[in-house]
């Protein structure tokens, strides 16, 4: 009985020596396994004469080769570069496991003719040939069923159905269709619980497993060490303990096979590279997770580009993060491995900075699992850590579904012709060759793959159009004869950066300019003329460097490969678009997600073709083809901003890049400048080829506009659209957030509003109010990986230049700390700017962010605010520079600078009762900016000025006349005060020394935490005061001293010279730091109180020396006690000379008895201590006389 046809939906395809193996689902969702045999591949050799006999050419090529079983026969094919008629050429074909490299070799030796499309890879050969492509269906007829969902069939019996790439659409319905996979995302939890547990270049690991979690749409199961049994965790996850790592690896390879999962959900392979080595180390073979077969797995590292190469092109800026190093897992036979970290990099929306999973989850689905540290994940017992795993798991699914990460893989590989591995792994320049090829097939054009002729550089003035404005003063050379020639526009002299408050700005865009550029002007390698020309040839512009612009031949005349190619996926995609828009209005949200993942698909390879033309690095190298692309462009720009501005009245073109034009309707209100901007766009587009067309895609008004690509403004629907403002991924987020809601505070409530904002953000930066993670800054390894790192740290190569700079000396640093971290090439390497002494390198000032919080390290807040976020301020505001707001929010420092003295050394000194702060000559500046410049002492009931010269008394003159029982209220309420400042202390304090604890071990950066040392500070600062409130003297007079007399003018005599020699008379400081008595002036009876006048040996008003110092007096009596007694004490008498009018003393204050109450009793360090019952002390129990031990900085430990 015969077999009936095999429907099979393509996942992964492999070589086996002769035979290739296509695995896949059937139409029943099943597994199936298809080995085709018979398949040859080809090249081409040629052109030769029609005379030759293919026949001889055969015999010679057998003779040479004999194992590669040849066939030599003669095709007619047109070479791809430059215009020429079909042409005889030899199809050589041989055996499938046969090197063709060595075929290639032996025709060169033999014949004349230069060889055409060799070393295309053979599986990619297969597709173009079978008209497949990963992710599409075949049919296979004549199939032999050798048992176990295996088949087997010639070549000749397969049928595939991926679409056509001159049409870009399917043989029938069906066959477009995603069947409903099934997915299982996998998250691998090492006992170190680091990310970095595992690399390509170990042999061997010490970390282990700890637990497994297996997520799909029926729940999650988790796989983890700790016992034996099963549970149900609380949050649904489905839990297996075991006794050992080598039972719970040998459990998920058997849960593995037996969930059977078509696609595989991972993020970061290295967990499984690990999973893979671990399983190999205990069970002494290898994990198999592939469907048909016993291939191991295997993990391998994967770069886009590499380090020798980005170091070729230094001059070049790298200007994304997509060449971060990734690992591939292989051997999963029959199933799709998706990494979604590869996804992320790839994809590059969003723009991510770390890479990690709690930062891709915030990014794409606005939550995160919970962020455990590697150090804290150790301590987790087995079902905690299992119930983490689990969490992770499913965000790892979460996150492949928000992405599209299946259908989006299936479309661009339907589109491309290419596989789905290869989709996921290489770069997007073979894309484009897939796509090439695959039209090329068709049309009987062959390819000259990586032999394409030599070519000259680029002409210098080739460039898109950009409208400059910047000043003229501000443009380079360059730029100002570009703007001579007219290849560059600018309006005036001072440029139209500005911001445009009552003229709203229309933004219209070209809509696929470079593909459409293509196609109008039938640009191609088929259709450029080496010679000759005809009147109908398209002509690119010319320039003073072009002499002899390039010419293509009329579409009518010849059409070209590649603009048949570009109209197919334009056109497809806007018919594409319609569906997926008709789709989702009618709920459909399954085939809405696919037809919006094959029109993105298809933009992004028609946008791929004027880079694939244009790069260095092609296989089909044609920069004649871009060159006259990026001209034409950047004629019909300048012709489209021409027909406007002479065609709408006032209109004027503020800015244009590449294909974007801005401009300014004045006169006109938000509604009618919205509603004309789709008009200006339809008339312009009448003045240009078909299919070029512009598109109105904003109305702003406000507009701000400050330099090239950036500018804000704010939507006709009320969006703010911000470009190139606050985006710069290896900034800070405050300093991003700052910029982003200035401009938006700008835009929607004027320049006031916006300077505030900034003034209060840049005080709350300055006093230490923000979020550690919100100050990491960083780098990407892009030009260093382990192997330099390793060898920097072991002190080679010292003089590297890399070495110099900052985030390659701080991931040095860190792996000398800690010699199991492993760095990937084009890792970000997170850093805090602290402080540093003076004239050391920047490169000495970065730290890793945990270890700013385990070490109390200060951070330099100063530097953020100059360097980091003043600049960018400046170039927000550089339109009202003028205005007074702007300037003192520029020019001026911020008031917390102004009114403090930086004196207080931060909270790490305060925290350590062992160490006091340094003197305020000596000590640097504080990073909390707390320290607030010495004001009066201010009565404690009244807060008015006490006018105490000693500051010592507690109450003003009126004040003091209260009743005992008031000045006793007020002592205690000043104790109460005391108690909880110390309580907010220990408390600030231990939620500081928690969040240290969770630190230790984490990765840089992973996640955000606040150092807490601004609350701690303002804590301590709290406590200080009230400290101080209850030192003073409750029951004293304030003693206030007149104010000086004028300088009488007194006649100096030289002294003798000899009375000079060996010493000079000074009016500067004592060279003690001893603390001086303050003392009064004899002869002028200046006083001189302030510890810089009392340290003088002269007087500062009159000259006359300084007394001989007074017996020191005997102290007085305490505070307390004399409050106990009901009187005042007597006011302090002043060293030196008595002054003529002394205070008057105040009789003591009648007063009742104090009231019954307890104790006061002290703890250890001169704290009040709680009562017993728990009422609050009294002025009864008097605090110790001060002590050394008892007069420090207020510290924790002082409980």
């Amino acid at each position: 009985m015969a077999q009936p046809p095999l429907e099979l939906f393509l996942i992964t395809l492999a070589q086996s020596q002769d035979d290739v193996v296509l695995e896949g689902v059937d139409a029943d969702r099943r597994p199936a396994r298809l080995v085709v045999s018979g398949f040859r591949p080809h090249f081409y050799v040629g052109p030769v004469a029609d005379d030759v006999d293919a026949t001889n050419r055969q015999a010679d090529l057998c003779r040479a080769a004999p194992a590669h079983a040849v066939s030599v026969t003669k095709v007619t094919r047109t070479f791809l570069c430059g215009i020429h008629e079909p042409r005889t050429y030899l199809r050589v074909a041989h055996r499938c496991g046969a090197a063709q490299s060595t075929l290639v070799r032996k025709c060169e030796q033999l014949w004349a003719e230069p060889p055409c499309e060799d070393g295309v890879p053979l599986l990619r050969r297969f597709l173009v040939e079978t008209h497949l492509s990963g992710g599409a269906w075949l049919v296979a007829r004549n199939v032999a069923e050798a048992g176990d969902r295996r088949y087997r069939c010639a070549h000749a019996d397969v049928a595939g159905h991926a679409p056509d790439p001159l049409r870009q659409t399917f043989a029938a319905p069906r066959f477009a269709s995603i069947p409903d996979l099934k997915v299982l995302a996998l998250r691998v939890e090492p006992a170190s619980g680091r990310d970095d547990a595992w690399s390509d270049a170990d042999k061997s690991s010490k970390d282990s497993i700890a637990a497994v979690a297996l997520a799909t749409s029926d729940g999650v199961d988790v796989l983890a060490v700790g016992g034996r049994g099963e549970a149900l965790l609380a949050c649904g996850a489905r839990v297996s303990l075991f006794r050992d790592e080598s039972r719970l690896l040998a459990a998920v390879e058997t849960h593995l096979r037996n969930a059977d999962p078509d696609v595989l959900f991972t993020f970061d392979d290295r967990r499984l590279g690990l999973l893979a080595q671990r399983f190999r180390a205990r069970h002494r073979r290898a994990l198999q997770l592939g469907r048909f077969d016993a291939t191991p797995l295997a993990c391998a590292s994967v770069t886009t580009y590499s380090k020798a190469w980005i170091k070729d092109r230094s001059e070049r800026r790298m200007a994304s993060a997509n060449n971060l190093e990734t690992h591939r897992c292989s051997g999963l036979g029959g199933r799709l491995g998706v990494d979604l970290l590869r996804c992320l990099v790839m994809r590059q929306q969003p723009k991510l900075t770390r890479y990690d999973l709690p930062e891709a989850c915030r990014a794409v689905l606005d939550a995160a699992p919970p962020t455990i540290t590697p150090a804290a994940r150790q301590q987790l017992d087995a079902s905690t850590r299992a119930a983490v795993a689990a969490c992770e798991a499913r965000a790892i699914l979460a996150l492949g579904r928000r992405l599209n990460a299946v259908a989006e893989t299936v479309e661009y590989a339907r589109c491309t012709g290419l596989d789905l591995e290869t989709i996921l792994w290489r770069a997007t320049a073979v894309r484009t060759e897939q796509l090439v090829l695959g039209a090329a097939k068709r049309l009987d054009v062959a390819l000259p793959l990586k032999r394409f002729p030599a070519e000259n550089g680029w002409v210098q003035d080739t460039t898109p159009f950009l409208h400059h404005p910047a000043p003229r003063s501000e443009l380079r050379d360059h730029q100002a004869a570009l703007i001579s020639n007219g290849l560059m526009g600018h309006s005036r002299a001072v440029g139209s950066c500005g911001f445009y408050g009552k003229d709203p700005v229309v933004v219209l865009d070209f809509a696929s300019l470079y593909p459409s550029l293509f196609v109008a002007h039938n640009i191609c390698w088929t259709t450029l003329r080496g010679a000759g020309a005809e009147a109908d040839d398209a002509v690119c512009p010319a320039s003073a460097q072009l002499k002899h612009p390039h010419r293509f031949a009329s579409k009518t005349k010849r059409p070209g490969l590649l603009p048949r190619l570009l109209e197919a996926l334009i056109t497809t995609r806007r018919r594409t678009k319609a569906l997926a828009k008709a789709a989702a209005q009618r709920g459909d949200t399954n085939e809405a997600e696919c037809l919006q993942a094959r029109q993105l698909s298809l933009k992004l390879c028609a946008n791929a073709s004027y880079g694939f033309t244009g790069s260095d690095v092609s296989p089909l190298g044609g920069k004649a083809l871009a060159e006259s692309c990026v001209r034409w462009g950047n004629w019909y720009c300048r012709r489209a901003r021409d027909v406007i501005e002479a065609e709408v009245e006032g209109a004027e073109v503020l800015y244009a890049q590449t294909d974007s034009l801005f401009i300014r309707l004045p006169g006109r209100s938000h509604a009618e400048a919205a509603a004309e901007g789709a008009r200006i766009a339809a008339a312009a587009s009448a003045a240009l080829p078909e299919g070029l067309t512009l598109e109105h895609e904003h109305t702003l008004c406000p507009f701000l506009l400050l330099h090239v690509n950036r500018y804000a403004g704010r939507d006709f629907g009320g969006e703010v659209v911000i470009k190139g403002i606050g985006s710069a991924r290896g900034d800070t987020d405050f300093v991003r957030a700052t910029l982003r809601d200035s401009t938006t505070a700008l835009l929607e409530r004027g320049v006031e509003a916006a300077c505030a904002l900034a003034a209060a953000r840049q005080e709350q930066l300055l006093r230490g109010d923000v979020a550690l993670d919100e100050l990491v800054s960083g780098a990407y390894l892009w030009r260093v990986d382990q192997s330099d790192l390793e060898r920097f740290a072991r002190g080679e190569d010292e003089d590297d230049s890399t070495l110099r700079t900052p985030h390659v000396a701080l991931a040095t640093k860190r792996l000398k700390q800690d010699p199991g971290l492993r760095f990937r090439l084009g890792e970000f390497v997170p850093m805090v700017h602290g402080k540093s002494l003076r004239g050391d390198a920047q490169k000495d000032g970065v730290m890793d962010p945990p270890s700013v919080l385990k070490t109390n390290a200060a951070v330099d807040l100063k530097l953020y605010r100059d360097k980091k976020l003043l600049p960018d301020l400046r170039r927000l505001f550089a339109p009202f520079a003028q205005r007074a707001d702007v300037k003192k929010l520029l020019d001026e420092p911020p008031s917390i600078v102004r009114s403090g003295k930086l004196s207080c050394d931060g909270a790490s000194v305060l925290l350590d009762g062992s160490a006091a702060p340094p003197s305020p000559t000596r000590q640097r500046p504080d990073r909390f900016f707390l320290a607030q410049p010495r004001a009066e002492a201010l009565c404690v009931n009244c807060s008015s000025r006490t006018e105490d010269a000693d500051r010592k008394a507690a109450f003003c003159r009126s004040c003091l006349r209260l009743p005992l029982a008031d000045r006793q209220a007020a002592f205690l309420k000043a104790l109460a005060e005391q108690r909880e400042a110390h309580a907010s202390v220990a408390v600030v304090a231990a939620e500081r020394v928690e969040a240290a604890r969770r630190c230790a071990g984490a990765a840089p950066g992973s996640f955000p935490v606040a150092d807490g040392a601004y609350a701690l500070a303002r804590a301590i600062q709290r406590l200080e005061k009230a400290d101080a409130a209850c030192e003073r003297d409750f029951c004293r007079a304030p003693a206030s001293l007149r104010p000086p007399p004028a300088p009488r003018k007194k006649k100096r005599t030289r002294a003798p010279a000899r009375d000079l020699a060996g010493a000079r008379r000074t009016l500067g400081f004592g060279d003690s730091d001893e603390e001086v008595d303050s003392w009064t002036c004899r002869e002028c009876a200046y006083p001189h109180t302030s510890p810089a006048e009392a340290a003088m040996v002269a007087c500062a008003a009159c000259g006359e020396r300084r007394p001989s110092r007074a017996k020191k007096q005997a102290p007085p009596a305490t505070p307390s006690a004399v409050l106990m007694r009901g009187g005042r004490s007597p006011p302090p008498r002043t060293p030196g000379r008595v002054a003529r009018s002394p205070a008057p003393r105040t009789p003591a204050l009648a007063s009742p008895a104090p009231p019954q109450t307890p104790a006061v009793t002290y703890g250890s360090a001169g704290r009040p201590a709680a009562t017993p019952g728990g009422a609050p002390p009294t002025p009864g129990g008097p605090p110790p006389p001060e002590t050394p031990e008892t007069k420090q900085p207020p510290s924790v430990t002082q409980s």
